[in-house]
This record gives structure tokens, C-alpha cells and sequence, in this order.
């Protein structure tokens, strides 16, 4: 096995890997701005949802980013047969 075929499967892994948890992220995030919302009246308990909503944005970024540098550095390398 060479270092081509490993570092493809190791994107492979990651590209199965990325869409299952950015759909978790995603979820929490959205489950977190709806928690926000139906907590709209209570100022005190908004920091948490505050925060969440923050952090899910960022854990959003970080997955695509990934992803995309991930996909750029696969199509840089010569494919394989």
C-alpha cells in the first residue's frame, strides 16, 4: 500500500464522515435557535442558547472547511486506478 492509497482512503473516510456530522451540527444548531426562540421571554436562560447557537455555527464552518480542503487537496494528487 502506498502513501497515494492511504491518503485516499483516508479522505474517502472523511468524506463519508463529514455530511453524517455536519447533519448532526446542523441539528443541534437548529435545535438550539428553537430553544432560543421558545425561551424568548426569560432573559436569563438566553446565555446558554446564546452560546450553543454560537458554537454550532462554528462547528459548521469547521466541517466544511474540512470538507472543502480535503476535496481541493484530493483533486490536487493524480487519481488513482
Amino acid at each position: 500500500m502506498s502513501l497515494k492509497d492511504l491518503v485516499y482512503q483516508f479522505v474517502d473516510l472523511i468524506d463519508t464522515a463529514i455530511p453524517v456530522l455536519g447533519g448532526i451540527a446542523l441539528l443541534l444548531f437548529l435545535v438550539s435557535v428553537i430553544r432560543y426562540i421558545y425561551k424568548s421571554g426569560d432573559a436569563h436562560s438566553k446565555g446558554g442558547e446564546r452560546q450553543a447557537i454560537m458554537w454550532g455555527l462554528v462547528a459548521l464552518f469547521v466541517l466544511f472547511s474540512l470538507w472543502g480542503i480535503l476535496r481541493i487537496f484530493r483533486d490536487l494528487l493524480p487519481t488513482y486506478t
